[in-house]
């Protein structure tokens, strides 16, 4: 059996189990990344995957009698997602999944030594933008795994969307934006990557409606027929990508 990774917006693969763990090892391919499941025909999270649990549990928990420290040692956050438990996570390991859009803002966590309840990560105070930047600028040499460059700036950016193709309609909200491309979460799974579709946002957090020609880049599933998409704009008008600009340079 072979296996497909989905890694920061590209896949890996098809690669044995054995590749698969060595490409961890590396920091090639992370437990937070999507792997295709044949029998669900779906994309999961690796550490959840039936193949690979097991080696993700004995990675974060060694042996009694081992004294090396934990490859994460300090990792104090769970995540909660579709009545699943997974963790635990250092605080970088929680940003970095936040900035590659692994992990988002409704999803919820839990710190087992300072929380006695699950809160969604927007409203948990360590995931504030101030100090998500405080963390970046702390110690810039060692974050740019964490906190790697973008070619246009993002923000977040709350609109609802609508894509089509002429004949189908799909309807979503955006998460964030860029004077390139935005992130969408739109109910199916139908769209593809590569599609080219014809985009209409809705009037949003300080940027005019607006229509564009957008190329789907990315495809990552959330929960039930929930995806996240990246989108790369292919046609869209000067004033509008100079508004989003400003936006985008406002909210860093």
């Amino acid at each position: 059996m072979k296996y497909v990774i989905h890694h920061r917006g590209q896949q890996k693969g098809p690669l044995e189990i054995d590749e698969v763990l060595k490409c961890i090892e590396k920091k090639e391919v992370e437990w937070t990344d999507y792997v295709y499941d044949e029998n669900k025909k779906d994309w999961i999270l690796l550490l959840d995957h039936p193949t690979f649990h097991d080696y993700f549990r004995r990675w974060k928990q060694p042996t009694q009698k081992s004294q090396a420290p934990r490859p994460n040692e300090g990792a104090e956050w769970y995540v909660l997602r579709d009545d699943n438990k997974y963790g635990p996570f250092s605080f970088v390991e929680m940003v970095k999944m936040l900035q590659e859009k692994k992990l988002f803002e409704f999803d919820y966590a839990w710190n087992r030594t300072k929380m006695n309840s699950w809160y969604r990560i927007s409203e948990i105070d360590d995931f504030q933008p101030e100090k998500i930047k405080a963390l970046k600028d702390q110690d810039p040499g060692n974050m740019t795994d964490v906190f790697y460059r973008r070619r246009h700036a993002r923000a977040r950016y709350g609109a609802s969307i609508l894509l089509h193709n002429n004949k189908e309609v799909w309807r979503g909200m955006s998460l964030e934006v860029s004077a390139g491309g935005a992130g969408l979460v739109i109910e199916s799974d139908e769209i593809q990557v590569g599609q080219s579709l014809f985009l209409h946002f809705k009037a949003g957090d300080g940027v005019p409606p607006f229509n564009a020609v957008c190329t789907i880049v990315s495809k990552t599933p959330i929960k039930g027929l929930e995806h996240r998409y990246g989108i790369k704009f292919t046609s869209i008008s000067q004033t509008i990508q100079q508004a989003i600009k400003k936006y985008t340079d406002n909210a860093a």
